[in-house]
């Protein structure tokens, strides 16, 4: 695996996490107090856990092992957990009771995805990026929140991807949530604008019933892989179509099929 920050970047080798780059709120997690790490570098854990899966947001990172403890370091505002008042310069563990499978960094907040397919937000966003619901109180998670609407719905969530505007996630059966600040129509400026959906929406696909593109009544469509860019959405499906969308809260508006 490799991951790429707004100026450092990580690699999975063989359970080993390499650093290298900007290094100045510690998000590369070695050589504490160096502005920069000039060449790849091993990063020392607590522990003897082969790690599994890696992640970088523009300032901090995270990685999970294989027995599912997750990791955190970087510049604390970013990770945004309380008690963390300077920021964190080595690899830093401090969650309990939850099994991570993975985790995924964003800008100033971050997801973990437990063994049971659980989400759970932390850090503070104002755009509906945590998914936590539009609550003034919900834009900010100091401690792991889940989120209820992904629970309730019994989702089992394997795969998140972050992106500027917008969030992903995969469910096990292939189907797809979105949330953040997502495009909406604005009736009386007849024109588009952004605005936070602060919680996980499904995506409707059934406007791709066509005769060359079926989506099943029932099951929906079933999705392999999820990718957030800058403002667009792409998910690959099953029998190997590429969907993509600007990141609309009503997928039919700018959906294209390739």
């Amino acid at each position: 695996q490799l991951c790429c920050g707004a100026e450092h970047t990580l690699i999975l080798a063989n359970g080993t996490v390499f650093a290298w780059g900007g290094n100045t709120w510690g998000q590369c997690g070695v050589l504490p107090g160096s502005p920069v790490v000039g060449r790849p570098s091993p990063i020392a854990f607590k522990g003897k856990s082969e790690m599994k899966h890696i992640s970088c947001g523009p300032w901090h990172s995270g990685c999970c092992t294989r027995d599912g403890t997750p990791f955190v370091w970087g510049r604390a505002k970013h990770i945004g957990l309380a008690g963390l008042k300077y920021d964190v310069l080595t690899p830093l563990a401090p969650f309990s009771g939850i099994t991570a499978e993975f985790i995924e960094c964003g800008a100033g907040f971050s997801f973990l995805v437990s063994r049971k397919g659980n989400v759970f937000a932390f850090g503070t966003s104002s755009k509906g990026h945590l998914g936590l619901g539009s609550d003034p109180k919900m834009q900010k998670a100091d401690r792991p929140s889940m989120l209820g609407t992904l629970f309730k719905a019994g989702e089992h969530i394997v795969e998140i991807s972050i992106g500027h505007h917008g969030v992903l996630a995969l469910t096990q059966q292939g189907q797809v949530w979105q949330w953040g600040n997502l495009e909406t129509w604005i009736p009386r400026k007849r024109q588009y604008g952004r605005r936070p959906v602060s919680l996980p929406t499904r995506v409707d696909f059934s406007c791709l019933r066509t005769e060359r593109f079926r989506v099943d009544a029932t099951r929906g469509l079933a999705v392999k892989t999820v990718s957030s860019g800058w403002g667009d959405a792409v998910v690959q499906t099953e029998g190997g179509d590429a969907l993509v969308w600007s990141f609309v809260d009503d997928v039919k508006d700018g959906l294209t099929l390739s």
